[in-house]
């Protein structure tokens, strides 16, 4: 029974993405229990459905998608008001619509023939260069402070005893540059 359901698709069956065969088979399923007049149906609409272009089938999923949107009460009172308007009123309707349905500005003649590009080609990887290390800037020498310059040394005494260094004049002031290099 399922082959026979999908007979219409059998030639675009295996071009057809999983979700959409997915669709399909539960198309399917409430195909047996159907009516054969509503059988006869569904299949000229698959039929129909192969006929399209991907941009055609695209643009009918999304009207049924805004259409699934608006209320049976809403849709049947614009059916109504369209039903109403003169036969030049639809006409003028139908040419917007087109209008507006038109995706691009290409010609009518490249929209009927359209050119077939080949594929680009793109060659093998290049092998991955070695990133260079930024170089390290160097680390500047402390600086003399106010601090360090207070201190006096005086003259080593002929004995060999160590220098005397007497207080600074000045206290070290916080974070000050002498702190900032031993951290």
């Amino acid at each position: 029974m399922q082959k026979q359901a999908l007979a219409p698709l059998a030639g675009e069956w295996d071009k057809f993405p999983e979700g959409r065969k997915k669709k399909w088979l539960e198309i399917v399923t409430r195909y047996a229990k159907m009516k054969p007049e509503e059988q006869v149906r569904v299949q000229e609409r698959m039929r129909e459905w192969i006929k399209l272009t991907p941009e055609q089938r695209m643009a009918a999923r999304e009207n049924f998608a805004k259409s699934s949107l608006v209320k049976p009460e809403q849709k049947s009172a614009q059916w109504q008001q369209y039903q109403q308007l003169s036969a030049e009123e639809k006409q003028r309707l139908a040419q917007e619509h087109a209008k507006k349905k038109s995706v691009t500005n290409l010609s009518p003649d490249l929209v009927k023939n359209p050119q077939i590009l080949a594929p680009i080609k793109l060659g093998p990887k290049p092998a991955a260069k070695p990133a260079l290390a930024a170089p390290i800037a160097p680390v500047p020498a402390p600086q003399p402070t106010a601090s360090a310059a207070a201190l006096a040394v005086t003259p080593a005494p002929a004995s060999g005893s160590l220098p005397a260094v007497s207080e600074p004049a000045i206290a070290p002031a916080v974070g000050s540059a002498s702190q900032a290099v031993s951290k």
